[in-house]
């Protein structure tokens, strides 16, 4: 029986890649309880073959929307042909020549390449004509020999999914076409970008220290390439070196005499920096409007998602938000069919994934915090990630992030979208003076200053160098997008700033009874037994002080990295436990750490010490 479409059903808050792994998991789920499934993803990604497209069409990054569509293509009953538009849509061009996937991308578009094995004729040339349009458009936007499009390691999908968002001038009129093609039942499981918008919309990441980080990929994994040759090869920085020729010039030169951004060996840094400003020119006729930040003009193709190659960051983050192409702060609207999806959900699962570039994101929107705050969703369930990644670093000493912290990521993202600025409960107790008889004050973590979201409030408080202070609110501003960026500068602590955000505060901070805001956010948290490389889990603390019902469940080494991977049939079980195999979600449905026998009995995959 197919699911009416306005009855509730389950959310998944995720990324791309990371949160693929659990799809069948969720499509398990869903079947059992006869209810639809939407996953809300968002749109902020500027890294991979993604980056390129942005850069020379503009527009929302779709490499995770890509990633989960084809992830959800049905294989059950089995289809040959759907298995073939799997393969073509998943395939990514060659990564080590550029003249070798433009090579391939042709014979694609000219339909003999081998990867038309085994789809039918009509759907063939259907996507052909999407495929051709988007070649078009790359050929009227090339301007060689300083702006032409990369190839390398382009994927397929993201090149299709483009066409057609090209076409319609639509990018969820795109997803629904390739939702049609590939036979997901849209009345079943929904794909619903977390912006609806035709537009690049990038995050910045303000640390703890005052510095902010401009874009997804340099927040998460940062490309460590710096250049390209002519003919696709990717220097790296042992490559590039400068060279002193015999008439005292410098020049920029590799080991293998390849050509660097167009420099060829005996060329000067002068006439680098002129082919340069020439392609940014031809670069913002197009995508870019004039000015754009330089960080979100870059390709990032090239880039490793290794930990161990990824330096730390040098503090933790303090907040995500949304920047414009001039790095200033803006608060866009989150997509209405998301926020109707999560106001009507009967479950809300934050899928595993990175913390700050792929669940925060959703979260931060404009409407998102009142429409968590407004669900019938009884349960609220946070997998906890099982390895803890750069964005959640330094990951040394009593920096190392934990559950909790999670938890208050997640709340103060929800929090941060209705304008408000919410402090965390402290990790240890603290003793400060109220200033507000009926609100206690503690802890010491700092809030931030957004005038864009500033409301009409007679009185609330501000943190200064002197502790809480009682202080008169600016009056409500105007749009966010007009407003003067607020990105701090280096070494400036958000505790300065001249203005305050109304403040959510925790009324409970010194008494054992849990603070009610959590429950808007998440009830329960599912996780891995604490070992070397997974967050840290106190269940008694999330329990009394939190109100946060925990679910530990077994699982295995990560043998291709650090931390733990989950058993999929303990965190299935765990998740029906949680939400009622029926869709009856009730208090005694979860166990808390001292009954975790609960989901592990009966497990052959059990924990490998």
């Amino acid at each position: 029986m197919a699911p009416s479409r306005g009855a509730g059903g389950i959310v998944i808050f995720s990324g791309g890649s990371a949160a693929n792994s659990l799809v069948d998991i969720f499509e398990s789920i869903r079947r059992t309880r006869s209810c639809p499934l939407s996953y809300i993803i968002p749109i902020s990604d500027n890294g991979g073959s993604t980056s390129e497209l942005i850069r020379v069409f503009g527009g929302p990054g779709i490499g995770d929307v890509r990633s989960r569509l084809v992830r959800l293509i049905p294989t059950h009953p089995y289809s040959a042909e759907r298995e073939a538009i799997s393969r073509l849509l998943s395939h990514r061009l060659s990564g080590n020549d550029g003249r070798n996937a433009r090579g391939e991308w042709s014979e694609i578009v000219d339909g003999t390449s081998t990867m038309w094995r085994g789809i039918s004729s009509a759907k063939k040339e259907l996507l052909r004509s999407f495929f051709n349009l988007v070649n078009l458009e790359i050929l009227k936007r090339s301007r060689p020999p300083t702006s032409t499009f990369d190839f390398r390691s382009a994927s397929i999908g993201n090149l299709f999914l483009t066409g057609a968002r090209l076409f319609s001038g639509s990018f969820e009129s795109a997803i629904y076409l390739l939702s049609a093609i590939c036979g997901i039942p849209d009345e079943e499981v929904r794909v619903i970008p977390s912006i609806n918008s035709n537009f690049s919309h990038h995050i910045a990441a303000e640390l703890e220290d005052g510095s902010v980080i401009v874009g997804q990929n340099s927040i998460s994994h940062p490309v460590s390439m710096l250049g390209k040759t002519r003919g696709g090869t990717v220097a790296t920085t042992e490559d590039r070196r400068f060279i002193p020729t015999p008439n005292g010039e410098v020049v920029l030169g590799t080991k293998g005499d390849a050509e660097i951004e167009g420099l060829r060996l005996g060329e000067t840094m002068e006439d680098e920096q002129l082919a340069q400003e020439e392609e940014e020119v031809e670069e913002q006729e197009d995508a870019h409007p004039p000015f754009t930040l330089p960080t979100l003009r870059t390709s990032n193709i090239a880039f490793t998602k290794d930990a161990g190659e990824l330096a730390e960051l040098p503090a933790r983050i303090n907040r995500l938000y949304y920047v414009n192409s001039f790095g200033q702060e803006i608060l866009p609207p989150a997509n209405p069919r998301a926020v109707h999806a999560v106001q009507s959900a009967q479950t809300i699962i934050y899928s595993i994934g990175s913390l700050f570039t792929s669940i925060v994101p959703n979260l931060v929107l404009r409407g998102m915090g009142e429409a968590m705050r407004r669900s019938h969703a009884t349960a609220k369930i946070l997998i906890l990630n099982g390895c803890l990644d750069r964005e959640v670093g330094p990951e040394s000493g009593e920096k190392r992030f934990t559950a909790v912290d999670f938890i208050d990521a997640l709340v103060k993202a929800g929090e941060q979208s209705r304008g408000i600025a919410w402090l965390a409960r402290p990790h240890a107790s603290t003793e400060l003076e109220t200033t507000d008889s009926e609100t206690e004050m503690a802890g010491h973590r700092s809030i931030f200053s957004r005038p864009a979201l500033q409301r009409a409030k007679s009185d609330g408080l501000m943190l200064t160098n002197k502790g809480y202070e009682r202080t008169q609110l600016l009056p409500p501003p105007m749009l966010a997008s007009a407003m003067p960026s607020r990105t701090p500068s280096p070494g400036t602590s958000p505790e300065r700033s001249a203005t305050a955000m109304p403040v959510t505060h925790n009324s409970s901070w010194s008494s054992s009874k849990p603070s009610s805001i959590y429950k808007h956010y998440v009830t329960h948290l599912i996780h891995l037994p604490n070992s070397d490389g997974t967050p840290y889990v106190d269940s008694e603390l999330l329990s009394t002080q939190y109100g946060v019902k925990s679910v530990r469940v077994y699982g295995r080494r990560n043998e291709n990295g650090l931390g733990m991977l989950y058993d999929p049939r303990a965190l299935r079980g765990a998740i029906e436990a949680i939400i009622g195999a029926r869709g009856n979600a009730h208090a005694n449905s979860s166990e808390s750490e001292d009954r975790p026998k609960t989901f592990e009995r009966g497990r052959r995959n059990t924990v490998e010490r």
